[in-house]
């Protein structure tokens, strides 16, 4: 288990999930709103997250860092978005600063990383992304919220949808949908058709905000509310 903590001088450490013993520690800049994910592209697994400063990686068995990218918040731009992992590549944003995809290998010399792509049209505040197939689903904070998909590889906008749709949306993917959940409690369930914006369904799914992520079950979702915890499942055909 890897977390990212914050305090004055902030650590990245791995605790073994069997016995909660520390197995390594690294410095860090401090905090952010963002989790660790694991990637193994360019060399071994490395633990991938986002400081206040900067995005940063580690070696998943030693904690030894890997290659850092200069990423800085501000008081009013917090580094939030989970990073995510797609082939070759790593992809970050924060709100006023794009997307961009970052591609890092190891030489001779240590690890080197530079943006692969980069797109300043969207940008995402709160929500983290996913991908499926090759393509990336967000929520961009401009036009009050609008959920886009992306070519991984180019960083081409393969499409946007409506403006207004969510301050916040966490997004699953399942069989041939992209799923997202608002902060107003709207299901809303997309088409992973890669082409345009297509909404298949949408469901009111609480009476109060729903700002926890959903979760995923086998047959169905996890939906936490202000006050509730509730199972929303689906069937074939419906």
């Amino acid at each position: 288990v890897v977390s990212n903590f914050g305090g004055k001088d902030g650590a990245v450490i791995a605790f073994d999930v069997e016995t909660g013993d520390e197995v390594w520690a690294s410095s860090s800049d401090g905090a952010s709103y963002a989790s660790a994910i694991v990637t193994g592209f360019g060399g071994p697994q490395q633990v991938v997250t986002i400081s206040a400063k900067a995005v940063v990686s580690f070696d998943v068995q030693t904690g030894q860092p890997g290659w850092r990218y200069t990423f800085p918040q501000s008081m009013m731009h917090h580094n939030i978005v989970t990073p995510l992992s797609v082939g070759d590549l790593v992809v970050v944003s924060g709100k006023g600063r794009g997307i961009t995809a970052l591609r890092a290998s190891s030489g001779g010399d240590g690890w080197s990383v530079e943006p692969a792509w980069r797109i300043d049209s969207l940008g995402m505040d709160m929500s983290s992304p996913v991908q499926s197939d090759g393509r990336i689903y967000g929520l961009s904070h401009q036009d009050k919220g609008r959920i886009f998909s992306l070519d991984a590889a180019t960083g081409e906008v393969l499409w946007t949808g409506p403006g207004r749709t969510a301050k916040y949306a966490s997004l699953l993917v399942v069989d041939g949908a992209i799923l997202a959940l608002t902060d107003s409690a709207e299901l809303i369930v997309l088409s992973d058709n890669g082409k345009s914006y297509e909404e298949l369904a949408r469901y009111t799914v609480a009476e109060s905000p729903t700002w926890p992520h959903l979760v995923p079950i086998d047959g169905g979702v996890l939906v936490k509310d202000q006050d509730h915890l509730s199972l929303w499942s689906w069937f074939a055909g419906q």
